[in-house]
């Protein structure tokens, strides 16, 4: 998946991460980076 260029100017600032702490789950921009996480965690168990 592919992040667009505004949300990944948001991943990269840091007062984004203060803004949305606490409901980083439902928020769309750490959506992608989520996945990624997961896909990683999935292949560490398919091990």
């Amino acid at each position: 998946m592919i992040l667009t260029h505004d949300a990944m100017d948001n991943l990269k600032e840091k007062k984004f991460f203060e803004r949305i702490k606490g409901h980083f789950w439902l928020t769309i921009e750490t959506r992608p980076f989520m996945r990624v996480v997961q896909g990683y965690a999935q292949t560490l168990m398919d091990m």
